[in-house]
């Protein structure tokens, strides 16, 4: 559950269904009021050990400048971002989240490629843009000379545009684009409704983020990737705990890019089927098995670094 979310609303695990521990109901709470229930949340995820004290100072502190000062930031990962950010006039504010690659409430505006691999073109790396403006970059880029694995003349990643639009637009653009999309979705046979699709109920309703897989796995293979390095070329003697798993978890890594290859490769034949309805149903699927992959590779890492 993203801090930003915590940090605003008092979260209630779904305790049946099929959302049962992982879904959630979250309830506004008033600005100042909500310290306390920030400091409960930090006070157990510190005790129970998913939260470093570090962490915890940090996110009491945005709590508080957000609840009562005149200029906030939002959420950040560091406190250079966050100054950047606060100070930053509204007409250049977009600007200067997509400069450090962070919404106010500290998601990324974009993806960053994996630490190892072929770098992709950027109208290639999209999460978050509506599969249209994804389809119109990549053609872009075909037509200036490029494609899936090479950049054109002209190759932008469809999320900073798409961004640029939604924080222009304001909430009455995006209240009608989405109750548009969801309205299109009901009379779709097969296709899946998410909460999340669905106005008001989704400032009640809350599900995993989407993209934490993502950007945990990133973070995972990095680590795995430098500490297998190390320990080949220029090991550390005498610390045990350094490189606990990593030749495992190497071995691993490159087992699950290969998966992850596959998965990507169907999603690009997916995006061509020009029937709606199939191509959600088959986009939703492909996505569904990409994060139980990325979830996998997670749960060894836990496993074998423990």
């Amino acid at each position: 559950i993203p801090d930003y979310i915590k940090e605003r609303n008092m979260i209630i695990m779904m305790p049946f269904g099929t959302g049962a521990g992982r879904d959630y109901w979250k309830i506004p709470l008033p600005y100042g009021y909500n310290i306390f229930a920030n400091l409960g949340t930090v006070m157990t995820e510190v005790s129970s050990g998913d939260r470093e004290i570090d962490s915890a100072l940090w996110f009491l502190a945005n709590s508080t400048l957000s609840s009562f000062s005149p200029i906030s930031g939002g959420q950040s990962k560091d406190l250079s971002t966050y100054v950047a950010k606060a100070i930053a006039p509204s007409p250049i504010k977009p600007l200067v989240e997509m400069a450090v690659n962070e919404t106010y409430f500290g998601n990324k505006i974009e993806l960053e490629p994996l630490p190892f691999g072929v770098k992709k073109p950027d109208s290639h790396m999209s999460f978050r843009s509506p599969e249209s403006v994804k389809d119109f970059f990549q053609w872009v880029n075909e037509a200036t000379g490029g494609s899936e694995y090479r950049e054109g003349a002209i190759d932008v990643n469809p999320d900073k545009v798409w961004y640029l639009f939604e924080y222009m637009m304001g909430g009455a653009a995006n209240f009608v684009i989405r109750s548009g999309e969801t309205t299109y979705k009901l009379f779709q046979p097969g296709v899946e409704l998410q909460y999340n699709d669905i106005p008001f109920l989704r400032k009640l309703y809350g599900e995993p983020s989407k993209y934490y897989d993502y950007e945990l796995y990133k973070d995972n293979t990095l680590e795995v990737g430098q500490l297998a390095k190390e320990m080949k070329e220029a090991p550390r003697l005498g610390d045990t705990q350094r490189y606990k798993g990593i030749p495992l978890l190497n071995k691993l890594m490159k087992t699950y890019e290969k998966r992850l290859k596959k998965i990507r490769k169907q999603k690009k034949e997916a995006r061509q089927i020009k029937n709606f309805r199939e191509r959600t149903i088959r986009m939703q699927e492909l996505m569904d098995q990409e994060r139980r992959i990325l979830m996998e590779f997670n749960q060894k890492y836990e496993q074998y670094r423990d």
